[in-house]
């Protein structure tokens, strides 16, 4: 058999192997696969590698810049639908946890407030606050996507209701 005949091989002709074995527990106790942490690390080095660069670059750079932002993220029922998978929702939250945790990393004196929509209305869930509020609140910039499923589930659907 020549190796381009083996490369034609199905994959449930293929050998045994040992998926488990990717499935890490790390420090925090949480089960992590080796391919998020590459991920995760991949993401960390692309940071480091901007940051460098516009450290080095000549180009118009504005260090002490105070940014304000809202994020505005729909919550309404249109988010439930699944043609991104799993949902809109899980997605749209997954990219705005990287936002955050890249909008402080690249602006560490900014502010961010986030804003959900739902049913033609819409509720300040955060007023404009630094990476610190977020740190003491959510524990990381990124514990804000928990905050946002759980408000999905109830507290603000309530709150709607009652306007």
């Amino acid at each position: 058999m020549t190796r381009k005949e083996e490369k034609h091989e199905f994959r449930w002709e293929s050998g045994y192997e040992k998926t488990w074995s990717s499935i890490k527990e790390d420090d925090a106790g949480r089960l992590v696969t080796t391919l998020e942490q590459l991920i995760h690390d991949a993401h960390a080095k692309l940071r480091r590698k901007r940051r460098r660069l516009s450290a080095e670059s000549d180009g118009f750079l504005r260090l002490g810049m105070m940014r304000h932002l809202f994020l505005i993220i729909d919550l309404s029922q249109a988010m439930h639908v699944q043609d991104l998978k799993p949902n809109r929702l899980v997605c749209t939250l997954r990219a705005a946890t990287t936002f955050i945790r890249d909008y402080f990393d690249q602006n560490p004196i900014s502010q961010l407030g986030i804003i959900v929509t739902m049913d033609r209305r819409a509720e300040r869930l955060t007023e404009l606050s630094g990476i610190y509020y977020f740190l003491n609140h959510y524990g990381t910039p990124f514990g804000v996507t928990l905050h946002l499923f759980a408000i999905n589930t109830g507290i603000i659907r309530q709150k709607f209701r009652s306007l």
